[in-house]
């Protein structure tokens, strides 16, 4: 388990999340999409992943990374 936390708990706490959970969908399915997980994260806590620049990071990094 993995605790993170930003000031108010959504823009960057989502964003490394969306990224953390990217990586195991890659590696347990093979395949990921990084609308659904955000979509799913904002089901416990809306407004994950805040803005723009937050999404072209996630898919910049999962670029990099994968």
């Amino acid at each position: 388990m993995i605790l993170i936390h930003c000031s108010a708990g959504v823009g960057r706490t989502g964003t490394l999340g969306t990224m953390i959970e990217a990586v195991r969908c890659a590696h347990k399915h093979g395949k990921l999409s990084v609308f659904e997980i955000v979509d799913n994260m904002r089901k416990e806590r809306m407004g994950c992943v805040q803005t723009l620049e937050q999404y072209m990071f996630v898919y910049n990094q999962l670029q990099k990374m994968l």
